[in-house]
């Protein structure tokens, strides 16, 4: 198993990942969360996945994630596949909206809500309330008239 560090996901749950395992062909083959191994499932004849730890996921003809766990977990798309609703027993977790550049500006549930702001080149900025305080932002650094950036949380 190689080790990935501690990666936290973003889909509200405080789970940190110790290390993957993969298969010849880049197949993700287990992950050690929280000290427990969970297997990936492929079928033999594609490479989706189809089960973490047993739970089945079920996707759209375009490849995107419908369902983890039957209903337990849904996930609804626009007609250009960005995602724009993650459901939990059928109730709305998240919700996200797209700049017509296709870059994520928005995620919000009720008044929660987090704005992310890119410069004209794309390029990640930080996160923010709806107040103007920032969540997670970008230090820049300019190099020999280049520009490099550092995510901070503070």
């Amino acid at each position: 198993m190689r080790s990935a560090g501690l990666l936290l996901p973003n889909d509200g749950t405080t789970t940190g990942m110790d290390g993957y395992s993969y298969d010849g062909t880049g197949n993700r083959l287990s992950a050690k969360v929280g000290g427990a191994m969970q297997t990936y499932t492929y079928p033999t004849t594609s490479h989706r996945l189809s089960a973490v730890a047993g739970v089945a996921r079920t996707y759209d003809k375009m490849g995107n994630t419908l369902t983890i766990g039957g209903k337990a977990r849904g996930y609804l798309y626009d007609t250009s596949g960005r995602m724009t609703q993650v459901k939990r027993a059928g109730a709305a977790v998240m919700n996200y909206r797209y700049n017509g550049r296709c870059e994520q500006v928005l995620r919000y549930l009720g008044t929660t809500n987090t704005h992310t702001l890119y410069d004209e080149a794309g390029h990640w900025l930080g996160n923010y309330e709806t107040t103007g305080g920032f969540k997670l932002h970008a230090l820049a650094r300019i190099i020999a008239m280049s520009v490099s950036y550092k995510a901070t949380q503070l």
